[in-house]
């Protein structure tokens, strides 16, 4: 009877693991989702630049660029297209502006010096 059960849990997997892959590769996040994520990259990438942690600010960049796939060359200039595109797409209420004050308030934004 276990032997049973073990080829039967087996064949299942078998079944639904091909289902669980499909489903997988097909999840797409809400477009939301996603602009939340890059808001915040952008507040990190914005105090890191104003504190001259290059290093940093790279990586937030690169960050940015691998979610979005494009460059984003200053952060003042982001704004402006966001308020755009969202003006378009009958979202004007939802508009961006350059951070006043970091959420991240257990992380320094100033560059490291090594010991």
């Amino acid at each position: 009877m276990k032997y049973l059960a073990v080829i039967g849990t087996f064949a299942i997997c078998l079944i639904l693991a091909p289902l669980a892959m499909a489903q997988q590769d097909a999840y797409r996040p809400p477009l939301g989702d996603i602009m939340g994520k890059i808001q915040l990259r952008h507040i990190k990438l914005w105090f890191a630049g104003k504190l001259a942690n290059w290093e940093l600010a790279a990586y937030e960049l690169d960050e940015i660029r691998a979610s979005l796939e494009k460059a984003a060359d200053l952060y003042r200039g982001i704004p402006v297209a966001c308020n755009a595109c969202h003006a378009g797409i009958g979202r004007g209420f939802i508009v961006m502006q350059v951070p006043s004050a970091s959420p991240f308030t257990d992380q320094s934004f100033a560059p490291h010096s090594a010991p």
